[in-house]
């Protein structure tokens, strides 16, 4: 989109208008399209029992996503048959695969992934403070989305009633990503708590928010009536997130989560002539 003549006049990003300004003040003139999911494969298992990661990859190829976070998967565990599951679903879908161990099991490792169509500029794994039956750590990542650099968060946090540990593990991470407060930051994956917890009100607190899926539940995929799983975003210093979509994926088989896919777009703020 050319930018007006007259700064104080009237643009059209997509849909959406936008006021006049002042010389000076920021335009938003440019918007630049992101698709991500997040799903909890239990480790390739669905729920009638069977290992069987094709049938997961293949909805996953279905959404073209540039970014995908996996919880509960499995590297060359024995239950899982030897597989680096985030390597082979990244060979399988054409996406770079990240992974962060929870803990050794099984002969292998147990933990997350992030699979990314899009250039990965940094990654980290985080420790987490550990809830009762498992250690937990989340996978921080700086993205390139076109020209910007975004940070992409995936966690798994405690699955306990009581809630001591997924706000400790919520606490840990918020202060980790303050570093980075200028860059506009997502946090997806299954949060084990609903949207109303002190668990995603941490999070509001510093800036984040919700994206909705409406009242459509997560967990259990066959007939879902929780709301666990989650994408946060939070908008950085020159930009900030619109929400195209937001859905959760009618999916009651693959495993015992069902998917969330989102679109956004990263609007850029420029400053007037």
């Amino acid at each position: 989109m050319k930018r007006a003549t007259d700064p104080c006049t009237l643009l059209l990003l997509g849909a959406l208008l936008l006021p006049s300004c002042q010389s000076g003040e920021h335009l938003e003139l440019s918007g630049i399209p992101l698709r991500l999911a997040t799903w909890n494969l239990r480790h390739g298992v669905g729920m009638d029992k069977k290992l069987d990661l094709e049938r997961q990859a293949s909805l996953m190829e279905a959404w073209g996503a540039d970014l995908i976070a996996l919880q509960e998967m499995d590297v060359s565990t024995r239950r899982s048959g030897a597989v680096d599951q985030p390597r082979w679903l990244g060979q399988r879908l054409e996406m770079a695969p990240g992974f962060a161990p929870f803990m050794t099991y099984d002969g292998g490792q147990y933990g997350l992934a992030l699979l990314s169509a899009l250039p990965i500029r940094d990654a980290e794994v985080l420790d987490l403070p550990p809830g009762p039956e498992e250690p937990r750590s989340v996978l921080v990542s700086e993205v390139a989305l076109g020209a910007e650099t975004i940070v992409v968060v995936v966690a798994h946090f405690d699955w306990l009633d009581d809630d001591q540990a997924r706000v400790a593990q919520a606490t840990q991470v918020l202060e980790h990503l303050e570093a980075r407060r200028a860059l506009p930051t997502i946090v997806l994956g299954d949060l084990n708590d609903e949207p109303s917890s002190r668990t995603l009100r941490l999070f509001a607190d510093r800036g984040f928010e919700r994206v909705g899926t409406g009242s459509d539940g997560t967990w259990e995929a066959p007939a879902p009536s929780q709301i666990i799983d989650h994408v946060l975003v939070r908008r950085g210093a020159t930009a900030h997130w619109q929400t195209l979509s937001a859905v959760v994926v009618p999916e009651p088989l693959r495993s015992d989560h069902r998917p969330v896919l989102v679109d956004l777009r990263l609007v850029i703020a420029a400053r007037a002539r």
